[in-house]
């Protein structure tokens, strides 16, 4: 279903987008998921 946050994520980061349309969530407190966003922003 497109919704108003799908748009905003897609217009934002498609990656995150993809991974909220298919119900992927992260843990917030993991350290791979912290590694993981710094690498994402690294890429920028």
């Amino acid at each position: 279903m497109l919704t108003g946050t799908v748009v905003n994520y897609y217009t934002h980061c498609k990656r995150q987008c993809w991974l909220f349309y298919h119900k992927l969530n992260l843990e917030d407190n993991s350290e791979d998921v912290r590694i993981g966003r710094v690498l994402h922003d690294l890429k920028r």
